[in-house]
């Protein structure tokens, strides 16, 4: 399949990240409307994806999907002394190192005062059934917070989605506004050459929607990225309908790519 990403559980694939084809979503696909898709890998018995509430899935193809098995919230976090119940659960992001598949996400619940957020992890060998495992709490030993120059924003909410690396260095990507969906939000991504220093590329017109179709539309955001050789491929929306932004190639391996130098591409139905 080349390519794969979800925009709003839609399934697209592409062989070359220039050309892509819906496979598959939610009205065909009673699985895909568990929940939200957050982030896919490849991985298990061919794709895997998780998302919001405690979801997680797995696909041979790309085009049928089915529930993986997820364990409950974490012990003894929300139940009784919790006002708002059962905690929330969501895995945000997934990734495969060899054999083993690894998880990230959180667990939020209101005790009547506040509300409580617990990092969770989890683990599974074939993408069909999850385990629990340690917090990343438990790894700040070997771990240590990067650099980051935090621009000045001209909008009051900022979300980062993603992170890929590649021969050229790392991406990362979000977006920026009130919210997600909101008519002024724009994409944004980040570099970094080496993981620990990060710069914000400057808005423009590849990330922003300048004239939108709708003046209650959702604006921009980047949901997605993955690394292709020396360029990067990031996904998301754009004035209400699927794009992907491909950079630039022939960066020096160690300077962050040039993204602001690629494209934008519309993602049309074939």
């Amino acid at each position: 399949l080349g390519f794969l990403m979800f925009v709003d559980n839609d399934v697209w694939t592409s062989a070359n990240g220039f050309d892509w084809q819906r496979l598959t979503g939610p009205a065909e696909d009673p699985d895909l409307r568990q929940g939200v898709i957050l982030a896919a890998a490849v991985g298990g018995p061919g794709f895997v994806a998780v998302g919001s509430d405690n979801g997680a899935w797995y696909s041979t193809d790309g085009s049928d999907w089915s529930l993986a098995d997820v364990p409950p919230p974490p012990a003894g976090f929300g139940g009784p002394g919790y006002a708002g119940g059962p905690p929330n659960v969501t895995m945000h992001q997934v990734a495969r190192s060899g054999d083993v598949l690894v998880a990230r996400g959180d667990a939020s619940a209101d005790n009547g005062l506040e509300t409580i957020v617990e990092p969770v992890m989890w683990t599974s060998s074939d993408g069909r059934t999850w385990t629990e495992a340690l917090g990343p709490e438990a790894y700040l030993q070997t771990w240590e917070r990067a650099d980051y120059l935090f621009e000045s924003l001209s909008q009051s909410g900022l979300s980062m989605e993603a992170v890929a690396a590649g021969s050229s260095g790392f991406v990362a990507v979000g977006t920026d506004g009130l919210c997600v969906l909101c008519p002024n939000a724009e994409a944004r991504i980040w570099t970094s050459p080496d993981g620990r220093s990060w710069s914000a590329l400057p808005s423009n017109d590849l990330l922003r929607v300048a004239q939108p179709s709708d003046p209650e539309g959702p604006g921009a955001r980047a949901t997605s990225v993955v690394a292709w050789g020396s360029r990067f491929i990031v996904a998301g929306q754009y004035d209400g309908k699927p794009v992907v932004w491909i950079s630039d190639s022939g960066q020096p391996p160690n300077e962050a790519p040039r993204a602001t130098e690629g494209s934008r591409h519309p993602v049309t139905t074939v």
